[in-house]
């Protein structure tokens, strides 16, 4: 069967645990990058609703 694991095989995998300080400023790095994302996202979609407009305009010849 694919897909199990048993304990015996699961306690010869070695785990690297980082110092807890490197896990903080990981995090920070993560939750920055959501931040950036997210402004990047409602900047694509501002830029989508923009060009809509003034695409409807274009074709009723107001521009």
């Amino acid at each position: 069967m694919k897909g199990i694991i048993s304990i015996g095989r699961l306690g010869e995998v070695e785990f690297v645990i980082s110092a807890r300080r490197e896990q903080d400023a990981f995090a920070a790095k993560v939750m920055e990058v959501e931040r950036l994302m997210s402004g990047h996202e409602r900047s694509a979609v501002a830029t989508d609703d923009l060009f809509s407009s003034l695409q409807q305009r274009a074709f009723r010849g107001e521009l």
